[in-house]
C-alpha cells in the first residue's frame, strides 16, 4: 500500500522576473481504526518542490531567476486500539528548486493502547496512549516515616510532619520504593528552611524485593523547619526502558534517577541510551 496527499502551492516573484510556483504543502492523512491496524506499506504527506522559474523577455542577464519556496511536510495521524507493522511514514518538506534550502518537516502522531509498530518514520513520530501506562514495577520512591511519624501523601505539594520538641537526634527516616533493584543505595539530604547548612545522611541500600523495597536512614535534624529529600539512581531493564520511552521522546530509557521530597511532588529524571535526559513527575509513572 502506498497512500499520499498534497496541499496547494504558493508562488515566487521578483522584479523583471516571472516567479516560479511554490511547492504544495503535504496535506494530512488521518487513519482511525476501531480494532487492530497492521501497516506494512508507505504513507506519504511530503511537501512539494518549487517549480523551475524562467527568465522573461528583456530580463537583464545578471539577475537570477526568482524561486518559490518548497512546501512544508504535512501530517499523519494513526489512531487504533493496537498498531503494528513495519511500514514507512514520511512527512518531509520539499528539497529542490527552493528559494530556501528545504521545506520544513511535518508531524507524525501514533495513538494506540498497544503500540507494536517497528517501521520507520521521517521525522520521528510522537506517540500517545489514552491512559496511564499499566506496567508492573514502574519506578517509584517515597519518604514514608520520620521519627516514627507517617508522612502524609500529597502528590502535588508539601507533606508536613510536626515532631515533638523532645524528639532526640538522630532520627530514623524510612524510604520505600517499588520498581527499584534491591541493593541500590538511597541518599538523604535535610535542607533547613532558614540558616543552617544542609545535612546529609550516610547512604543505605534498599532491602526487601524489587516490588516493595525499603531503607532506614539515620540523620540529625536541625532546629526549625526543614525539607527532606531522598534520591536514588539505577540502570533499568530494556523492557521497562521501552515502557518509559513515551516520556523520553520515544527513545529507550537506560537509567532512572528518582527524587522524593517532603517539600513537593517526587521527580524522575530519565536518561536515554543516547544520553539525553527528561524530567517528569513521579506521579505520571505510577498513575497517581
Amino acid at each position: 500500500m502506498c497512500l499520499g496527499t498534497r496541499g496547494g502551492g504558493g508562488s515566487g516573484e521578483r522584479i523583471y522576473l516571472r516567479g516560479s510556483g511554490g511547492g504544495g504543502g503535504g496535506g494530512a492523512i488521518l487513519l482511525a481504526v476501531s480494532g487492530k491496524a497492521n501497516i506494512t506499506g508507505t504513507l506519504l504527506a511530503n511537501g512539494g518542490l518549487a517549480g523551475m522559474s524562467a527568465r522573461t523577455f528583456g530580463t537583464p542577464l545578471f539577475l537570477s531567476p526568482a524561486l518559490g519556496g518548497c512546501g512544508s511536510g504535512g501530517g499523519i495521524r494513526i489512531v487504533s486500539s493496537q498498531l503494528s507493522g513495519n511500514g514507512s511514514f514520511l512527512t518531509q518538506g520539499g528539497n529542490r528548486h527552493c528559494y530556501s534550502p528545504v521545506g520544513g518537516d511535518g508531524r507524525i502522531r501514533l495513538e494506540a493502547d498497544q503500540l507494536f509498530f517497528t517501521g520507520t518514520t521521517t521525522p520521528t513520530f510522537y506517540t500517545s496512549t489514552p491512559n496511564a501506562l499499566f506496567v508492573p514495577n514502574l519506578p517509584h520512591l517515597a519518604i514514608t516515616t520520620v521519627a516514627g511519624q507517617a508522612v502524609p501523601s500529597n502528590p502535588s505539594g508539601m507533606a508536613q510532619v510536626t515532631l515533638a520538641a523532645t524528639t532526640a537526634n538522630p532520627v530514623a527516616v524510612v524510604v520505600t520504593s517499588s520498581g527499584v533493584p534491591v541493593g541500590t543505595n538511597v541518599a538523604l539530604t535535610v535542607k533547613p528552611e532558614i540558616g543552617a547548612d544542609p545535612v546529609t545522611a550516610t547512604p543505605v541500600a534498599l532491602t526487601g524485593n524489587q516490588s516493595a523495597g525499603s531503607a532506614t536512614l539515620s540523620v540529625n535534624l536541625p532546629d526549625g523547619a526543614s525539607v527532606l529529600e531522598a534520591s536514588t539512581s539505577f540502570i533499568i531493564t530494556a523492557a521497562v526502558g521501552d515502557a518509559l520511552a513515551p516520556y523520553a521522546n520515544n527513545e529507550r530509557v537506560e537509567k532512572v534517577t528518582l527524587t522524593a521530597s517532603t517539600g513537593g511532588p517526587g521527580v524522575a529524571i530519565l536518561t536515554t541510551v543516547s544520553g539525553k535526559t527528561y524530567r517528569v513527575p513521579q506521579g505520571v509513572l505510577s498513575g497517581s
